[in-house]
């Protein structure tokens, strides 16, 4: 940031510094609203855990409620901190199963 505004300094027709300087500003405001809104003590779930979901999901979606259930619990068994981003997909799972059965 400081070499745009150094460039700027020398040259404030420079629109390429400027574009510049107003993109890493932007990024870096984004970055703090972020930080900001996340909660103390919030980790983001691995890519396993994140693989994992999907391989629910996947069976979900054919209608395995039952195998997709068991994926999800060992999961969070697995990674506890993945239950505040995947809570409600495993409540939904939960319900299908529990109206549809252990599933095809």
């Amino acid at each position: 940031m400081e070499s745009y505004q150094k460039a700027l300094e020398f040259n404030p027709s420079d629109r390429d510094a400027k574009f510049n300087l107003e993109l890493v500003q932007k990024m870096l405001n984004r970055a703090a609203s972020e930080a900001a809104s996340t909660p103390a003590g919030y980790r983001r779930p691995s890519n396993w855990a994140r693989d994992r979901m999907k391989e629910a999901e996947a069976l979900a979606q054919r209608g395995k409620y039952g195998e997709a259930q068991r994926v999800i619990s060992r999961t969070f068994q697995a990674e506890p901190s993945c239950a505040g981003e995947f809570g409600e997909f495993a409540e939904r799972v939960t319900a299908l199963k529990n109206i549809f059965g252990e599933g095809r």
